[in-house]
């Protein structure tokens, strides 16, 4: 089942559900306005499925406000007692989370 999760110009976060597991899958450009709907898609779908894998492989894009918003949501994730796997970082992600100490 795939549910449209926030879309703001750029980005776009659609939450797929499948046999008990669910993904929420990022694409486009995570940054400082869109990251606000990124945040909302996040906590609207611990509130619906609770644990989530979060695949960000088709983030073309993450300024630092953006990458902050991941560590935020994933520690937002665990003080609810929830978890989010977050898979397929691309590597310009990884250099601003690295650069970030997140």
């Amino acid at each position: 089942m795939t549910e449209n999760g926030s879309s703001a110009p750029g980005l776009r976060c659609e939450l797929q559900r499948d046999n008990g597991t669910a993904t929420l899958r990022v694409e486009g450009e995570l940054e400082e306005v869109s990251s606000l709907q990124f945040a909302r898609a996040c906590i609207h779908a611990r509130d619906v499925v609770g644990d989530i894998t979060l695949d960000l492989g088709g983030v073309a894009f993450a300024d630092g406000t953006g990458t902050k918003m991941i560590g935020t949501m994933r520690r937002a994730y665990e003080r609810s007692g929830h978890h989010m796997a977050i898979v397929n970082v691309p590597a310009r992600v990884r250099r601003e989370a690295d650069a970030a100490d997140l």
